[in-house]
């Protein structure tokens, strides 16, 4: 596309005079004011009043459309050299099956969006699946919590989270929970949570290993009386007040259910956990990766996590 005849005007506006104008266009200035004068027969218009480059009516409307024009075509060459840069890139992202089953919903047609050149590859597993994938060039990035279950990873940060005690509105539990300093949520004693029915994750998952971490310092078993691999399906049942269970805020946060539990803290100090973006450490993420990062990265910056 052939905008001079934007570029030259604006020019000379931007410089107040021909000559400076000329100067920065690399031509002369009896060539740039043929020019203009050319334009000026071609549209059967005058851009100027006098030799002050008053504008003439005329003049300013061309202007005004000429800025447009020339930052359309900015705009459009910026977008495809982008698309050049990233054309055929594959960015695969490592994500735990609860994470994904509350983000990807928002953030998945997100990045699909804003990044239609890159071809993005989701890959739902367990933490420690995870980062071994990361470690082995499987993965670009993960999203999981930190501290990692076994390998050293270089990570950025994203937001902080607490594990909490989910139980219904009407449970009267909620009576001998009370208020802590700096604590979002009212905290309770979870040993008062001993006769209380619970749902919890099965065996050799993340949160069912701090569970049973948290009862065993308390000195009782629970009641349990569902266990399920699902943290949607334990946090829905919460809902229902079938039973407490034990998972992290932001799930409630995230969530779109409208019958929501309460929300408890426990332990002292309580318990606090940090989910980060994970990648290989010395490995050099690559363009497209970074451009994603910065995307998912915004978007955390605008969802409600208080």
């Amino acid at each position: 596309m052939d905008i001079r005849e934007y570029t030259y005007i604006l020019s000379i506006i931007n410089h107040g005079s021909y000559s400076k104008a000329a100067k920065a266009l690399f031509i002369s200035q009896p060539s740039l004011s043929i020019y203009i004068r050319n334009l000026e027969k071609r549209l059967n218009i005058t851009f100027f009043e006098d030799r002050k480059l008053t504008l003439t009516q005329e003049g300013k409307v061309y202007i005004d459309y000429a800025q447009k024009i020339v930052q359309l075509n900015n705009d459009l060459q910026y977008q495809l050299k982008h698309m050049a840069r990233f054309k055929n890139s594959l960015v695969r992202i490592g994500i735990t099956v609860t994470r994904g089953s509350y983000i990807l919903p928002k953030l998945f047609p997100l990045l699909l969006k804003e990044h239609p050149d890159i071809q993005i590859k989701i890959t739902e597993a367990i933490s420690e699946e995870l980062e071994n994938m990361v470690l082995e060039g499987e993965l670009d990035f993960i999203i999981v919590n930190y501290p990692f279950k076994e390998h050293a990873l270089d990570y950025i940060k994203l937001y902080d989270e607490e594990i909490v005690i989910a139980v219904s509105p009407d449970n009267p539990i909620l009576q001998k929970a009370r208020p802590a300093e700096g604590a979002k949520h009212l905290w309770i004693d979870i040993r008062e949570l001993e006769e209380e029915p619970f749902i919890l994750l099965k065996y050799g998952q993340k949160m069912r290993q701090i569970a049973d971490s948290l009862f065993q310092d308390a000195g009782y078993s629970p009641h349990i009386i569902l266990e399920t691999s699902s943290a949607v399906t334990a946090f829905h049942l919460s809902c229902t007040g079938v039973g407490a269970t034990i998972l992290i805020d932001t799930f409630l946060n995230l969530s779109e259910v409208k019958s929501l539990p309460e929300l408890l803290s426990v332990g002292n100090p309580r318990l606090n956990r940090e989910l980060v973006l994970a990648y290989a450490p010395n490995r050099r993420i690559s363009p497209a990766a970074r451009t994603v990062i910065d995307t998912i990265q915004r978007y955390i910056s605008t969802i409600n996590l208080s």
